[in-house]
């Protein structure tokens, strides 16, 4: 498969061990390094920085299905820590061209919407939990 443009259709979304795929109708993955002022007296005046700690977060927004309320809000309310899995290409094998990202997380909002006539979604943001963070993961 050759990396390139894409039309999202087949992504794998796997929450604590369960495929949510279907339930689940975007998501993306944003992992930042905090910006640190490093600058000090220097001619010019110029700032200078260097790259800080990492923040990495997974944001998805799913159908408000049965599923979906008994294994994330379930996890949200208990505070638990679990493992979070996005592939682009679910029926495709992890790979260079097929890289998932998974790491550990935490729900820590629950927050469902509805409007009349609308489908009811919730959208969620995993924040890493641990010192792994997110991660790129090819083989």
């Amino acid at each position: 498969m050759a990396l390139g443009k894409r039309i999202a259709l087949t992504d794998y979304v796997g929450i604590d061990g369960t495929d949510l795929s279907n339930d689940c109708r975007e998501i993306g993955w944003t992992n930042e390094h905090n910006r640190v002022d490093v600058s000090g007296f220097n001619p010019t005046g110029s700032d200078e920085f260097l790259a800080g700690s990492t923040d990495g977060s997974i944001t998805a927004t799913f159908y408000v299905t049965s599923a979906v309320r008994n294994v994330i809000y379930h996890l949200h309310k208990n505070r638990d820590i679990f493992p979070i899995v996005w592939r682009e290409h679910g029926e495709s094998v992890v790979s260079d061209d097929n890289p998932e990202v998974h790491g550990n997380v935490q729900a820590l909002q629950w927050s469902p919407q509805a409007t009349r006539g609308d489908v009811q979604t919730v959208t969620v943001t995993f924040t890493a939990a641990d010192s792994s963070g997110l991660y790129y993961v090819a083989t």
